[in-house]
């Protein structure tokens, strides 16, 4: 894996002496906090202090700010510039007034003696209203790290300036009515950041509702989404009420928590959206300015939340990237289950089969069995040592249906790939506590009545079939290429493809299978900043490929209820590519579904 960079520690100092002083730096740490490659993690109180040099102009407010950042030093002090220019940089004399001045003090690891960049700063020690609140942001537990001792030694033995007065903290402003949706999104501008102690003090926080309920934990590349509903369907069957977490979402962020196939209302949504924001907020302190969980970790502490309120029997809870520092990892399941491993999300969880499967392993927790589905030999080696080392005994669904797939679980889900998940839904059930294991009858009722749209679901329009299957990535391409050869022989017909996707690493396969099988190539957009533009998609379609490729969008291919616009019926259509692409197919087709939130997804 190429070496990420890694996080260091620096300290900036702020401040104001124009307009509203302490809300436009509470405005400029959120600014800061928003930049690439820059986290803002504690801040000092706010210091008042007299004007230095000029002295006919108002009094200062002043505080030293800790971050961690990925960037070098000149890169931050780059992006402090910006931010003090999208604030209006005023100082137009030295010592005069400014409405927002910041400055790189310290930087770990670094010292510096160029003109335009001095570390640490060249008067940082001279001016008491740096070193005061410098002093006490040093003293927080959190900011205990030795790069700071030197710091701390020369600091601790300065006294006290009348002219600069520490400030009380202000008493919470009382909280206007919550815009839900600008809540949200402001939440996913955060951006997503794994790891575990944000998550760890929300569920706290709530109360831990992610113990209240016994759960079965689903991670991996392809698959988990499929299992995971399965499983929910062989427990309802069983009589057992179940909560299940799950995503991304298709139309409605609702579709990520449902109990006992029912999704959440928006208003049970916003009613909790509104009720757990100030817990969220309470999270945040000037000694831990990223308390807030993500947008993701809130969701997930919502779902646990409803989950234990809405009194299930058990949950089935998804793993949203990797397994390791995902949010929801914070469950000790009664199980634990990987269906498979690929190399989705590199650039998150590493670029070897062998990191990837460290990171998705981090689910197995001592003493309680894992279940793994296909994986590589590579991940297999990683999960079987990870496992003795927590004494989690390991079940593979190879070594307990064999290599027969005839012999497998049978499920109303489509799909040889299919008939993997259910095997691996089955060996999990069968692994739960007696007391929650759902009888063999259960279970194969269960599979026979799974509701996971998307996958290859198949949707009957007027004039022909249309089928909808996420594929969005290399493993789902291979299983795109026995849908659309199973199609082929089924219907003695060559389908049209309609196809968007995220990522040239996602298009380029996808694209690759969907031209040895269609007859025509319709190449859309999504809606995401991700996706692939309509020049990206036609420069991976393959010179050998003969029939025809149009660049369209989805309002025109679905322009009334019912209606495909695209190829000539009888032909049928298959769209594949990205989840986010089916879910607003799904709304053009039936528009009672949304509206669409494709806003509302993580990414």
């Amino acid at each position: 894996m190429p070496a990420a960079a890694s996080m260091r520690r620096a300290l900036v100092g702020a401040g104001a002496n124009l307009g509203d002083r302490r809300a436009t730096l509470e405005r400029a740490i959120l600014a800061l906090g928003a930049r690439p490659g820059i986290v803002c993690v504690a801040r000092s109180s706010y210091y008042e202090t007299d004007p230095v040099g000029l002295l006919d102009q108002p009094r200062f407010l002043n505080l030293v700010l800790a971050v961690e950042t990925t960037l070098a030093p000149e890169q931050v002090m780059a992006e402090l510039l910006a931010v003090e220019h999208a604030f209006g940089r005023e100082r137009t004399v030295r010592w005069g007034p400014r409405r927002l001045d910041l400055d790189l003090l310290l930087f770990e690891g670094e010292t510096r003696a160029d003109p335009a960049l001095t570390l640490p700063h060249a008067r940082m020690f001279e001016r008491t209203f740096v070193t005061l609140p410098l002093r006490e942001l040093l003293a927080q537990p959190a900011q205990a790290a030795p790069c700071w001792d030197e710091v701390r030694r020369r600091l601790a033995p300065l006294e006290d300036d009348p002219a600069v007065r520490r400030l009380p903290e202000p008493p919470p402003a009382p909280a206007p009515q919550l815009a839900v949706e600008s809540y949200l999104l402001s939440l996913k501008r955060r951006g997503v950041r794994l790891g575990l102690g944000r998550m760890e003090r929300w569920v706290a926080a709530l109360g831990h509702p992610e113990s209240a309920v016994p759960c079965i934990h689903v991670a991996g590349t392809n698959g988990k989404g499929s299992v995971a509903a399965m499983l929910a369907a062989m427990l309802r069957a069983a009589g057992r009420r179940v909560g299940l977490y799950t995503s991304p979402h298709l139309v409605r962020l609702g579709e990520r928590v449902q109990v006992d196939g029912v999704m959440l209302t928006d208003e049970e949504l916003a009613a909790a959206v509104r009720e757990l924001a100030p817990v969220a907020a309470a999270l945040v302190s000037p000694s831990d300015l990223d308390g807030h969980p993500t947008y993701f970790e809130f969701m997930t502490g919502l779902a646990f939340r409803h989950f234990a309120r809405a009194r299930c029997d058990l949950a089935v809870i998804e793993t949203g990237v990797g397994g390791r520092l995902d949010a929801t990892n914070v469950v000790r399941p009664e199980v634990s289950v990987i269906t498979s491993l690929g190399m989705d999300h590199a650039e998150l969880l590493g670029d070897t089969l062998e990191l990837i499967a460290a990171e998705k392993a981090g689910i197995i927790k001592a003493g309680r069995p894992v279940v793994l589905g296909r994986l590589p030999d590579a991940a297999m080696a990683v999960m079987r040592r990870v496992a003795a080392e927590r004494g989690a005994r390991v079940w593979t669904v190879a070594e307990e249906f064999g290599s027969d797939l005839s012999r497998y679980p049978v499920t109303n889900l489509a799909g040889d790939h299919q008939r993997w998940n259910a095997a691996t839904a089955t060996l999990a059930a069968r692994l739960l506590p007696s007391a929650r294991r759902p009888d063999a009858a259960a279970i194969e009722r269960g599979l026979q009545a799974v509701v996971w749209p998307g996958r290859w679901q198949t949707v009957a329009l007027a004039d022909r079939t249309l089928v909808l299957d996420a594929a969005h990535n290399a493993e789902g391409a291979t299983v795109l290429e026995a849908g659309l050869d199973r199609l082929r022989r089924e219907t003695g017909r060559l389908p049209v493809v309609v196809l968007g996707a995220l990522g040239l690493d996602r298009a380029r396969p996808l694209l690759a299978v969907a031209c040895r099988h269609a007859r025509e190539l319709y190449l859309v957009v999504p809606r995401q900043s991700r996706a692939c533009s309509h020049a990206e998609l036609a420069a991976l379609v393959p010179p050998d490929f003969r029939g025809p490729v149009r660049c369209t969008t989805v309002d025109e291919l679905f322009p009334a209820p019912g209606t495909c616009t695209a190829g000539t019926p009888p032909d049928p259509v298959v769209v594949t590519g990205s989840i986010y692409l089916l879910g607003e197919v799904l709304v053009r087709l039936d528009p009672s579904r949304g509206p669409l939130e494709s806003h509302l997804q993580d990414f």
